[in-house]
């Protein structure tokens, strides 16, 4: 229930926030391509299992969520996944995390993926994006011209806070994966960048080289009362839910063969991160704004918090192709905005 509260609250002031604090919606233009390295530490349980000349390869190496995808498909970032030095108080957080024979498993299978952290040459590069634990400090050091970002997955972590405030020693960034339109980036400093766990834009099935079909109608979101299936069942209409266990080019194609997203449950879902990988597939969504981080993505006259409203909504939808895409094209002016542009201009405001 405090979650319920909490979450609330911190949509109602994002809405807030976004109204009278963050209006600019430039896009970057004529701005120098930056070179990109993106470093995962081998113990990481999460995002992408090997490094590869193909984009399209690492995404979908991904174990269990997209992750920032436009890294990518977009900028073009080399990926690594490193061996290093791990201190004490790392293991005992990695050991904490381990609670099953396919996490061992796959730790395994990166490590025999990884690289050596001290043989990647760093100068070549512009930015270095690296999450906890994939480099040592004696490394950042030694390449001191470098701009250095850091990525803590875990919000709990005793130091994201701090790190919202103050520069991480080291470090040259802060990525914030609360993303932009938040209560935080009110008393946001400029090393701190609003960005996001599954950062992309609305190209990405074409970067992907997928086609949208339109096969399904609607789909659940993963953690969504399967008894909705039957309760907004409606006879012309292809319904299905989503399912979390899929492998993550699966799961890409489930998600662009449909029109609909409808989460209108508060669950505890993959919290921001479902709403947007649907988002990023062009699906428009239908939901309860209240119940997600991120939930801006979800147009005002879409909200719903009940199934009988959503359906109410959907329908319309359906049945109105000019509307349908309508909200679709306004989804992917704040899809873009806060999950891309923002973000990125932010980085280029410190490098350049």
């Amino acid at each position: 229930m405090l979650k319920k509260i909490f979450i609330f609250f911190w949509v109602m002031f994002t809405d807030l926030c976004r109204s009278f604090f963050f209006k600019n919606t430039k896009e970057l233009k004529n701005k120098k391509k930056i070179k990109v390295a993106v470093l995962k530490p081998f113990f990481y349980l999460d995002l992408y299992t090997y490094s590869s000349n193909n984009y399209i390869d690492i995404i979908n190496s991904s174990y269990y969520r997209l992750g920032p995808a436009g890294l990518f498909y977009n900028l073009k970032s080399d990926f690594y996944i490193t061996r290093t030095k791990i201190n004490s108080e790392l293991n005992k957080r990695i050991k904490k995390r381990i609670k099953s024979k396919d996490h061992k498993k796959l730790i395994a299978l990166q490590k025999k993926n990884s690289i050596n952290a001290n043989n990647i040459n760093y100068n070549d590069y512009d930015l270095i994006i690296s999450y906890e634990g994939a480099v040592n400090p004696d490394i950042i050091k030694q390449y001191s011209k470098v701009k250095w970002a850091i990525v803590l997955e875990d919000h709990s972590h005793h130091d994201y806070k701090k790190f919202l405030f103050s520069k991480p020693k080291n470090y040259d960034l802060f990525l914030n994966l609360t993303q932009g339109f938040t209560p935080y980036s009110i008393f946001r400093k400029s090393h701190c960048i609003d960005f996001s766990y599954t950062f992309g834009d609305s190209n990405f099935l074409k970067k992907m080289k997928i086609k949208k079909t339109h096969k399904t109608d609607i789909v659940l979101e993963v953690q969504q009362p399967s008894q909705i299936l039957d309760d907004i069942k409606i006879d012309k209409y292809k319904i299905q839910k989503l399912d979390g266990s899929l492998k993550i080019l699966d799961y890409v194609k489930k998600l662009s063969s449909s029109k609909i997203f409808f989460c209108p449950m508060y669950t505890t879902p993959r919290w921001g991160n479902s709403l947007i990988e649907a988002a990023l597939c062009q699906n428009l969504l239908v939901g309860n704004r209240y119940g997600y981080w991120n939930s801006n993505l979800i147009h005002k006259d879409l909200h719903c918090s009940s199934i009988k409203v959503g359906k109410k909504i959907i329908l319309k939808l359906l049945s109105n192709k000019k509307k349908y895409n309508y909200y679709l094209k306004k989804q992917n002016e704040i899809l873009d905005e806060i999950n891309f542009n923002r973000p990125l201009r932010q980085i280029y405001d410190n490098i350049t």
